[in-house]
Formats: C-alpha cells, sequence, structure tokens
C-alpha cells in the first residue's frame, strides 16, 4: 500500500480532491494536530454522505492515520528500494569495499564509526590503525578483509592536514622518522594540535623510535 492509494481511498469514499488527501497524509506524516482533526471530521461527514456510518468511517480514518505516519508514496519507495537491494547486493559481494566506503561517508561521526567498525569485526574484517606512510585520506582496502584507517578520520588531524600529508608523501617519498616528518609538511596547514592527535593515533609507531619518546 502506497500514500497515493490511500488518496484514491480518501477521494473516492469521502469525496475530497487528490490535492486535499496529499494535504492530510503530509499533515499525519508530520503529525500536525490541527489538520488531522480537521481532516478527521471533513473525511468521516464526506463517507456518510457517501452512505457509510460514523463507526465504520472513523475506523477508516484511524487506519488511514496509523498508515500515513510511515508510508511512502510509489516513487519514494521504489527508489529505496533500488538503492538498498544495490547496497545489500554490494555488501555481500564486496564486503571490504563495502565497509570502508561506508565507514568514509561517516567520519564526522565518531560513534557510527564505532558502530562499523565492530561490524567489520563480525564479519571477519580486520581494521588496521592509521599509518602516516600507509593510510589515504579516508579508509581503504589494503588486501581482502583488511582495511587501513584513514589519516582523514583520526580526531583533529582534519581533512586539510590530512591532504596535505598525503601530498607530501606522494611528491617526495615516505616519511623516515618523526624528525623527517616535522622538517617537511607545512606547519601552518599541520598544527601541533594535529601532529600531537597523530601521535596519540598511533600513525608513527612504524617509524624508529617509541610512541613515548614522540
Amino acid at each position: 500500500v502506497y500514500q497515493e492509494q490511500i488518496m484514491r481511498m480518501c477521494h473516492e469514499l469521502a469525496g475530497m480532491s487528490m490535492a486535499e488527501a496529499l494535504t492530510m497524509i503530509k499533515a499525519i506524516s508530520k503529525k500536525k494536530e490541527k489538520v488531522i482533526e480537521k481532516s478527521r471530521e471533513n473525511f468521516i461527514q464526506g463517507t456518510m454522505e457517501n452512505g457509510l456510518d460514523r463507526e465504520t468511517a472513523t475506523n477508516i480514518y484511524d487506519l488511514i492515520s496509523h498508515f500515513a505516519g510511515y508510508g511512502f508514496n510509489k516513487a519514494h519507495a521504489s527508489a529505496y528500494a533500488f538503492v538498498a537491494y544495490r547496497t545489500a547486493y554490494l555488501k555481500a559481494h564486496y564486503p571490504t569495499e563495502f565497509m570502508a566506503a561506508s565507514i568514509s561517508c561517516e567520519m564526522g561521526d565518531t560513534d557510527t564509526v564505532v558502530e562499523l567498525m565492530q561490524d567489520c569485526s563480525n564479519q571477519g574484517i580486520d581494521v588496521l590503525p592509521p599509518d602516516i606512510n600507509d593510510s589515504g585520506l579516508d579508509f581503504s582496502v589494503v588486501k581482502d578483509s583488511v582495511i587501513r584507517f584513514g589519516l582523514g578520520a583520526v580526531k583533529n588531524v582534519g581533512t586539510d592536514a590530512a591532504k596535505q600529508i598525503i601530498q607530501e608523501r606522494n611528491d617526495e617519498g615516505e616519511f623516515k622518522s618523526i624528525f623527517d616528518f616535522c622538517e617537511r609538511i607545512d606547519t601552518s596547514v599541520v598544527s601541533k594540535g594535529a601532529i600531537e592527535a597523530l601521535m596519540k593515533g598511533g600513525c608513527f609507531d612504524e617509524l624508529p623510535g617509541s610512541r613515548a619518546q614522540q
């Protein structure tokens, strides 16, 4: 059942115009009580004029009201179904790529990132920590069932800083030490706070020296 069918019911049973029926459905979905109650009486009066008793008309309106709180129009339902099918196919056949893309889309929401990373664990997909010489801006697929944490997702680093680091790495090669990193990056873009966040996030763990020394 779609919104259009409910609109047709209102038109056929209560004599409402399609525009009036659409207004009623939208009011119900947005919980506009005054419009809902006004539409209720208009609907009941219209159905009674077409031969239904008040009790039956009231029951029908209650069902419509319940449905319209979450019902979709057919165009939206079809589009959502299409997207749901495609994403389900990708998750089933390309789970690592799908999860990397999904986490990348939610990088600004820490709680959602944590939830998606747990989903990766449940699927047997490993998420490696961020690495200054291996991470991209987003979460990326390293190999089958392995994802690398993106620099852009490290808290308090920021997109601009991450892009500058990656650009320097691409242009001049991998960073050889924390000192090499600090000498090469643009500190007007990659701030002291961002560097500290990278350290705490373990981005330099594969370089010489311990995290305590950094």
